[in-house]
């Protein structure tokens, strides 16, 4: 019976290893990002809607800044990777820059709108009855001695009100300037020039990460004064997933190493060695093939955390082989002596990972089924193999080692060297009290990944160069329609005010701040109507000399909608980054 159960484990052994090839060959890869450890909120779909769509907009976008003293070699090398991430495949540029036609489509856009588009600051100066501040704020900018208005826009908003309504919109990269159709910047004397992209794949996947950087790489290359700065998810996961490989290969090795080293010094001998060997990579290997096969996918902390299996599991091998330092006795005899106790450390410490299945993170549930199905795989190969394959002698040198194990457990037994114990846990115990109070508990997820501090320098000088920032919150607005939900957002918008004027807050982003509901836009209508209609009205044509007298706001018109901003054709594209497809709520 015990032989066909061997065979039986040889042959699932053989599968694990069959499907491992296959996986490898397949191109296996590693997830490297620390959101895959976090629990997923089951009981409320909508928010991990919400959060899995901001999740996938930050990482599948990436940041680049080509700096060179000499701006045009900055703006033909940003020209230059921007046509390579092209190619590439694995990524599509996102047009940034502004040019004549933009500033068209924009004004085509809300030109019809304006007289409902109204900035916060206009919005409450005509609450407050200070129309005459925007009247006159619009008579500087057109006879300033720097004029910012065009003749066409100043004949149909007289009072500037659009150009201030774009001028309060909390647009992305506020320190980057149009340069040409590209965006950019200079400090200290080097020129900046801004590129962005959009991964096509899955930025977390390594052979997206290896081509995108190897094309960054090879068009970076020349000249070699080039100055560039990345931001963007892929990178930092590529960063950690080579440290993790490599911290992995190094524990791996040294873990190895000790244990071969150890095991020769215990026994003198290569029997031991080599059946302890076979027991480890068994465990393991069955341990990372059925992982992939439940998961589907690794994350490289499960990989990482079950290098440990290296430790625990060769002491099933290293407990049968000790009992060649006893009485002689055949293989199956000495399994005999240590079935209970290895069984029963395998037992327990099994469970023990099982209970992390009962935790909601997803990184702990790899982690549980690794370190489980590696132990019970590598204490299948000692029960089931390692009699059959053992043909260890007793040990020549058994006694002395015997003599020297039970001299070291004499001293917690005997009674004279009671008080020498007693001292020793004394001083485990002020110790463990001297360290009480640098107890603190972390339990700020970041801190589980250990990021690139060149990648971490890089993203604090990008953020000052295009005035961004990583450090965002969201509120996620439910509603019945899209309207009721620009309404809640005004809503929103106007209690987070006061903490922008006590700085605790640096800023947000609405959709409602585009596209104000069609309540917001009737107001504004009335607004302008009372406020800078009538005679006031006629007083500012006649004060900039225009032809005729600008109509009045239709109440009748159509007020603007999202769907208009937000299209293929539409001027901010990137607010559908805001709203969630309705199949989500």
């Amino acid at each position: 019976m015990t032989r066909i159960l061997a065979l039986v484990w040889l042959a699932a052994v053989c599968l694990a290893g069959g499907y491992l090839t296959w996986r490898v060959a397949s191109g296996l890869t590693f997830r490297t990002d620390i959101l895959a450890l976090l629990p997923r909120d089951e009981r409320d779909p909508a928010w991990q809607g919400a959060t899995d769509a901001l999740t996938q907009a930050i990482s599948g976008r990436i940041v680049l800044l080509v700096g060179d003293s000499d701006q045009a070699i900055a703006r033909s090398a940003a020209t230059s990777l921007t046509a390579r991430i092209a190619e590439s495949g694995v990524a599509v540029p996102i047009q940034t820059g502004t040019d004549t036609n933009r500033l068209r489509q924009l004004g085509a856009h809300y030109f019809p709108y304006r007289n409902g588009l109204l900035s916060e600051a206009d919005r409450q100066a005509l609450h407050d009855g200070r129309a005459d501040a925007i009247a006159m704020r619009a008579l500087s900018q057109v006879f300033g001695m720097i004029g910012v208005a065009d003749g066409a826009l100043v004949q149909r908003d007289p009072f500037l009100t659009l150009p201030a309504f774009f001028a309060d919109l909390p647009l992305p990269y506020s320190r980057l300037a149009p340069d040409r159709g590209m965006l950019s910047t200079t400090e200290n004397g080097i020129h900046w020039v801004f590129i962005a992209a959009r991964i096509t794949g899955e930025p977390y996947a390594l052979a997206v990460q290896n081509t995108l950087g190897a094309a960054i790489d090879h068009e970076m290359a020349d000249p070699p004064g080039l100055r560039l700065l990345r931001l963007g998810a892929p990178f930092f996961a590529k960063a950690g997933a080579d440290q993790a490989m490599r911290e992995t290969s190094s524990i791996g090795i040294i873990s190895t190493i000790g244990t071969v080293l150890v095991v020769l010094a215990a026994f003198r001998a290569l029997a031991p060695l080599w059946l302890s060997l076979l027991t480890i990579g068994v465990g393991v290997l069955t341990a990372v093939s059925a992982s992939l096969l439940i998961f589907q996918e690794l994350h490289v902390g499960a990989l990482l955390f079950g290098v440990s299996l290296i430790g625990v599991a060769v002491d099933y091998s290293l407990q049968y082989c000790t009992e060649t330092f006893g009485s002689p006795a055949p293989p199956r005899a000495r399994l005999r002596r240590v079935f209970g106790g290895i069984a029963l450390g395998t037992a327990t410490t099994i469970v023990g990972y099982l209970t992390l299945l009962l935790a909601p993170f997803p990184g702990l549930h790899q982690i549980a089924a690794f370190s489980a199905i590696g132990l019970a795989g590598a204490w299948l190969t000692v029960v089931l193999w390692l009699p059959a394959l053992d043909r260890s002698p007793p040990a020549r040198h058994g006694k002395r080692m015997l003599a020297i194990a039970a001299a070291f457990l004499a001293f917690w037994t005997v009674p004279h060297a009671a008080k020498w114990r007693n001292a020793i846990l004394c001083l485990i115990i002020l110790l463990g009290i001297a360290g009480l109070p640098a107890l603190r508990a972390d339990d700020d997820i970041r801190n589980m990944q250990s990021l690139s501090p060149d990648l971490l320098e890089q993203q604090r000088h990008v953020q000052a160069l295009i005035g961004g920032t990583t450090d965002n919150r969201f509120f996620l607005i439910r509603a019945r329609d899209t309207e009721t939900a620009l309404r809640l957002e005004e809503t929103l918008g106007q209690n987070l005010r006061p903490l922008l004027a006590a700085q605790t807050l640096g800023g947000f982003g609405a959709l409602a701040q585009f596209v104000p509901s069609a309540q917001r836009q009737a107001e504004n209508r009335l607004l302008v109507r009372r406020e800078l209609g009538g005679a006031r009205l006629v007083e500012q044509a006649a004060r900039l000399s225009l032809p005729d007298v600008p109509a009045a706001p239709d109440d009748g018109a159509p007020f603007l909608t999202p769907a208009e901003a937000i299209g293929p054709d539409g001027p901010f594209a990137f607010l559908s980054l805001l709203i969630l497809p309705s199949g989500r709520d």
